[in-house]
């Protein structure tokens, strides 16, 4: 394995230029305003001024077009936009270049955040940025609550917003409305929230199930969680008791999540055209994949072209990563030495790492402006294959093929496991 101190670390993952302003201003201190020369993504009337930005949470990204780490960090901005902008975050990307720099580059890849063009750095100066990309996340009080890379951002905007992120807690939240108008939205939030490798047992003991409780055999999680959300109180504390005594301790809740999604609200013909008309492709191609779509919605989504081009830019990136990911579960995190060491981490070229709290075990790597942790990292690549060969159809203006997407996505990560096994070692 190559030594760590040849990796990046994560808090070395951002690219260096000369420091503009004097630094940034400390946590809790009120956070200088928010100014731009020229505004692109935003309508007339709706610009981010400081008068209309008082008394909501923002998020600010410095970013550029020329930073390469900033460009595969943008993808998770759009995301933090997407998933926020209707629960009070408002996201503003600033750069200090030209407006007609960023414009091809936004409608290249679809993003619709607010972004201002600041060429006299007077408020990259403002806020010290010293590093590229640098993330800043501004209270509703008007005071700096985070500073630092955008991969960490999405606690302290949640924070800010004062949104609920525990998987279990959402968990809860969600079977406790089953079956009423407010399912939806506790659904759509523990699917943005679910883990693969959620504790069972010990969510069901916190919530009142006993541990010491007489279970035969190991209970089914699915149909469990199914039936407590419709069970009678004293059913319901059979079902923690079983769940709490024999559950397992990494259960795949965010399958379970989409799944639940799918089958209780399916994609409908005027969800996909509104998210096909604002430009959320990475939206459709993940409701196409989670939420039973009919012929005619995959038709909607096969007959567009700017989704087409969309996927044709990023389908075979995403099949790269998904390969990434394989290198790391193949070497990094199992800690084996792959042969021909150096070409291994020239392709790998990751941008960081995480690593144990003995810093001697790499427990993370970032792909595509994404953390991967070790222990997710098999639900992570499945999902990368799949969206790719969603993707793969879409770009060629067909139908998605989504009831074979689950073993062609299982036979991509076979192929690219042997080939990585002859190219690097057993």
């Amino acid at each position: 394995m190559r030594p760590l101190g040849a990796v990046a670390a994560v808090a070395a993952i951002w690219v260096a230029a000369s420091a503009f302003g004097a630094g940034p201003p400390a946590i809790g201190e009120a956070a200088p305003p928010v100014t731009a020369k020229a505004w692109l993504n935003a309508a007339k009337g709706d610009e981010p001024t400081p008068e209309r930005l008082k008394d909501k949470v923002v998020m600010i990204e410095f970013w550029g077009t020329w930073c390469g780490p900033c460009m595969r960090a943008m993808p998770h901005v759009q995301e933090m936009h997407d998933r926020y902008k209707d629960r009070g975050l408002r996201v503003v990307a600033i750069s200090y270049e030209d407006a007609s720099v960023m414009e091809p580059v936004l409608a290249k890849n679809g993003w619709t955040m607010t972004v201002g063009s600041d060429p006299d750095k007077t408020c990259v100066s403002a806020y010290g940025v010293s590093s590229w990309p640098t993330t800043a996340v501004i209270g509703k009080d008007g005071k700096l609550v985070y500073f630092g890379a955008p991969y960490d951002v999405e606690a302290a905007i949640e924070k800010a917003l004062g949104l609920e992120s525990s998987p279990g807690t959402l968990l809860a939240s969600y079977l406790g409305v089953v079956g009423k108008p407010e399912a939806r939205a506790a659904l759509e939030r523990l699917v943005e929230k679910a883990v693969p490798d959620f504790d069972v047992r010990t969510w069901a003991a916190g919530a009142g199930g006993s541990k010491d409780a007489k279970v035969a055999g190991k209970p089914d999680v699915a149909k469990s969680l199914a039936e407590h959300a419709k069970a009678t109180p004293e059913r319901r504390t059979a079902i923690l008791d079983q769940l709490a005594a024999g559950g397992p301790e990494a259960f795949d809740l965010a399958a379970w999540a989409r799944d639940a999604m799918g089958r209780d609200f399916p994609i409908t013909q005027k969800e996909m055209e509104e998210m096909l008309a604002a430009k959320r492709f990475d939206g459709a191609v993940d409701a196409i994949l989670d939420r039973r779509p009919s012929g005619a919605v995959l038709g909607t989504a096969a007959k567009c072209v700017p989704l087409a081009v969309h996927c044709t830019q990023k389908g075979p990136e995403l099949r790269s990563f998904a390969r990434k990911g394989v290198m790391c579960l193949l070497y990094v995190f199992s800690g084996k030495q792959p042969r021909d060491n150096e070409g291994f981490w020239n392709e790998l070229a990751t941008s960081g790492v995480a690593t144990s709290q003995d810093q001697k075990k790499v427990v993370g790597v970032l792909l595509g402006g994404e953390m991967v942790m070790a222990t997710r990292a098999d639900a992570w690549i499945a999902r990368q294959y799949a969206r790719s060969l969603v993707m793969a159809d879409l770009a060629q203006g067909d139908k998605p093929a989504v009831s074979k997407v689950a073993g062609e996505a299982l036979k991509l990560r076979e192929q690219a496991t042997k080939e990585l096994r002859g190219k690097y070692g057993e």
